[in-house]
């Protein structure tokens, strides 16, 4: 007859041999799922995205039309171009996403897919952004002069692939201080420049922003936001805090209408489905979409927010059209109104759009469609 302390030694060899099998299938599930999960990762990233084509009412591909994606080489590393447009014969359009590193494809085409019925309109994933994200891990060559470069590369790229001698530019927020860096330099390359988000000198813009917010935070008795913001004080702010400082001040800019007017396009923007959707993209593509932008606004937002335009670019030799939302407060249309007064150009228009914020584009599609008609029409005219 075994002795009690045989009986508790037995007892606790099986509770270690419970515990061994126990651990053991553990790590076979947990073992199991890592390679469902990595399969499911591979099949996914290696499906082949693509940009839809444009079809007829019978799904046939549209004679005349052009709807390609491609790498191509760009100032020695490899960034995503997409050529999209219902017809050939329209006018080339290259379009200057925001950010910096928000690329646009496919969500331009959700909110205003008749931008490619007016033109043969260039997106462009910027080096560090959605496709392009791996293009700018190396820092010494992801710089605000490169990106400014790539701008020129491509156009030229363009223009040549295309058998033309100039192209309308539209830069959007982070884009447009990259396309009014390229118009001052390179003005034989482009039909005229269109500009929205319109950037002036961001550095102060990025204080009335902040003004803004905390003074509507105040005004609404928004104790929340009033700590937050008074939390990051204003702008500007060290390199290691800008971004997360950038993205709270930005948190209450929106809450109070200075981002979005539209709330109904506010919604619709800021939802991950709608990134989800877009088709160019396979998932790592989606998730280095996320990573372009926190990556690139802590490389490159605190150079281009101190270059001030009023003193850089007081002429530029080619006409230019402002696209401002009234409501604006990323870009405040106070600044684009200021520099508007003084730039010269040979021909110059500012349409303030009264029911918009920041992406008028967006916010009031069929007026930003006629402000875009008038544009083309009198180019035209000119001819």
């Amino acid at each position: 007859m075994r002795s009690t302390g045989d009986r508790a030694e037995l007892w606790s060899m099986k509770r270690e041999e419970c515990s061994l099998k126990t651990c053991k299938r553990n790590k076979k599930i947990m073992f199991g799922t890592a390679i469902i999960l990595l399969l499911t990762v591979l099949i996914l990233t290696s499906a082949r995205p693509e940009t839809p084509p444009f079809t007829d009412e019978d799904g046939k591909v549209l004679e005349g039309s052009i709807a390609l994606m491609e790498q191509i080489d760009l100032n020695g590393t490899r960034q995503w171009v997409y050529f999209r447009g219902r017809d050939t014969t329209k006018p080339l359009l290259l379009f200057l996403h925001g950010g910096p590193g928000t690329a646009a494809t496919g969500l331009i085409r959700k909110f205003i897919p008749e931008l490619e019925n007016r033109f043969i309109v260039v997106h462009w994933d910027q080096r560090g952004a959605g496709k392009s994200f791996s293009e700018g891990g190396k820092r010494a060559d992801f710089t605000v002069e490169q990106m400014i470069a790539d701008v020129g590369t491509l156009t030229e790229i363009v223009l040549d692939r295309f058998g033309q001698d100039k192209l309308y530019l539209m830069g959007v927020s982070w884009g447009s201080y990259l396309g009014i860096e390229a118009v001052c330099r390179w003005p034989e390359y482009y039909t005229a420049y269109i500009g929205s988000g319109q950037v002036v000198f961001q550095d102060l813009g990025e204080k009335l922003s902040y003004r803004y917010a905390l003074k509507q935070s105040m005004a609404h008795h928004d104790s929340a936001a009033i700590k937050s913001l008074e939390k990051i004080g204003p702008p500007p702010y060290q390199a290691k805090k800008h971004v997360r400082s950038i993205m709270k001040q930005r948190h209450v800019l929106a809450r109070y209408g200075g981002s979005f007017h539209n709330r109904t396009v506010q919604r619709e923007f800021s939802r991950l489905a709608t990134l989800w959707q877009v088709e160019e993209y396979n998932l790592l593509d989606k998730f280095n979409w996320i990573r372009g932008q926190l990556r690139s606004e802590r490389i490159l937002g605190p150079v281009f927010r101190q270059i001030d335009f009023r003193v850089t670019a007081p002429r530029i030799d080619l006409p230019v059209y402002f696209a401002q939302g009234k409501y604006d407060m990323q870009t405040p249309t106070s600044l684009v109104q200021e520099y508007f007064d003084l730039l010269q150009a040979p021909l110059k228009s500012l349409r303030i759009f009264r029911g918009s914020a920041h992406l008028p584009l967006a916010e009031e599609k069929e007026e930003f469609l006629a402000f875009l008609d008038e544009v083309i029409g009198v180019r035209n005219q000119r001819l």
